[in-house]
């Protein structure tokens, strides 16, 4: 492959920059223990396609199960249990050269991810020391958050990369227009995407300016 240069790269977060999916999922199931019910549908919401934020997933839950207790609460608690647990995660094969690389070469680099924006904060600078060009969650959709940079940056679609590992990685990236890299053990695999990557090094390979 031709070497092609970019200059802005976008990252997601968990199950790109860290090995954090069953992580984030296990505790999902810890929070949600105490009522002793069956994982189905719990296991539903989390395997659907459609990535809904943790807000989504513990008002459903409640709502399906005729919970009393606050969804926000749920959601509290899980938030912090991820910050406790965070450091336990591996960092995914490949970004942290990929991640000096970049810096080095005078890049944008961001991230992009579906946590919300304060906790996601957090959350990289538990596990970066990197001082990224902007890290960005929700409220926002990953699609509001690329036209942010685009903004930011004042570029086109064409200069901006998006590296992830989920279906809402790659709609994003598509509705906007710019390049993506999927990558397995995620969404994308689940759902059947091809040409997915295991690791970053190819990337370094490819994307960077000589």
């Amino acid at each position: 492959m031709n070497r092609i240069s970019y200059s802005i790269f976008v990252f997601d977060f968990d199950g790109t920059l860290i090995n954090s999916n069953n992580l984030k999922r296990d505790n999902f199931f810890e929070v949600c223990s105490r009522y002793e019910l069956d994982r189905g549908y719990l296991n539903q919401l989390l395997s659907s396609p459609q990535n809904y934020d943790r807000y989504t997933i513990f008002e459903r839950f409640c709502k399906y199960y005729k919970i009393d207790e606050s969804y926000l609460n749920l959601a509290k608690e899980y938030t912090s249990l991820c910050k406790r647990k965070i450091k336990e995660c591996s960092k995914r094969e490949g970004p942290e050269a990929l991640l000096s690389e970049l810096f080095l070469s005078k890049k944008k680099v961001f991230v992009n991810s579906a946590t919300p924006e304060k906790d996601l904060i957090d959350l990289v600078g538990l596990v970066f020391s990197y001082d990224f060009d902007g890290i960005f969650g929700r409220p926002n959709s990953k699609v509001k958050n690329l036209i942010r940079i685009l903004d930011l940056t004042k570029t086109k679609p064409n200069e901006i990369i998006m590296i992830g590992d989920g279906i809402d990685d790659l709609e994003a990236a598509n509705e906007i227009g710019c390049e993506f890299i999927g990558l397995k053990n995620g969404t994308l695999e689940l759902n059947g995407e091809k040409n997915l990557i295991s690791d970053m090094k190819n990337i370094k390979e490819n994307y960077l300016l000589t």
